[in-house]
């Protein structure tokens, strides 16, 4: 039977006169209407006290020196791994653009992304799963990898939790497609994200 429609009662609301002079000459209730007054009394039982939907929210990291074109010279590796600051601004923003509620916070080992994580003003967990693709990565492996992730952040955030993971722009994609389940040659399109987007999508059990 669908909820659509139903209206729980106010509690404590009292019964109009008429009905309770009139009680003893009611007709029996009719199975359609108890069975939906019995729907809605569960429906909203379940309501009362339930935690909000998790949500799984991929970030791909602020603006880093590396994301530069063209890219600057004669900088380190670890220099160019940096935010800019420009990114170190966008990082300073995300916390706004994610859902009320507590969070969870998960990071690529990159500077880039552990930086960023590090705005949202949570204790951040690192996960070499949420590194860049590797050189020479096959694709299955990339996807093997979001699966392992994805399984590691169902089992590990609470109910009403929002699980927020800080990647890249190469994984990212990939990680919300199996969350989705989009078609694999569709990801890279319809889940590209920018430097500090973020995409949130529902965190169901699998």
């Amino acid at each position: 039977m669908s909820l659509e429609g139903l209206v729980c009662p106010a509690a404590g609301a009292r019964r109009s006169m008429p009905a309770m002079r009139d009680r003893q000459r009611m007709r029996p209730t009719r199975p359609a209407a108890l069975a939906a007054a019995i729907v809605c009394s569960l429906a909203c039982a379940h309501s009362k006290g339930s935690p909000a939907a998790s949500q799984l929210c991929v970030v791909r990291h602020a603006q880093a020196f590396s994301n530069l074109e063209p890219r600057p010279k004669g900088l380190s590796d670890t220099d160019l791994d940096a935010l800019t600051p420009h990114g170190e601004a966008q990082a300073q923003t995300l916390a706004e653009r994610l859902p009320e509620g507590p969070v969870a916070v998960w990071s690529s080992p990159r500077t880039r992304t552990r930086r960023t994580a590090a705005a949202l003003g949570q204790p951040v967990t690192v996960d070499a799963n949420l590194r860049p693709l590797d050189e020479d990565e096959t694709a299955e492996n990339a996807r093997a990898r979001a699966r392992a992730l994805l399984a590691g952040l169902r089992r590990e955030t609470p109910a009403g939790t929002h699980a927020v993971v800080v990647t890249h722009s190469d994984l990212g994609p990939i990680v919300l497609g199996e969350t989705v389940g989009t078609p694999p040659s569709e990801r890279a399109q319809r889940h590209a994200l920018a430097t500090a987007e973020v995409a949130c999508v529902p965190l169901t059990p699998r």
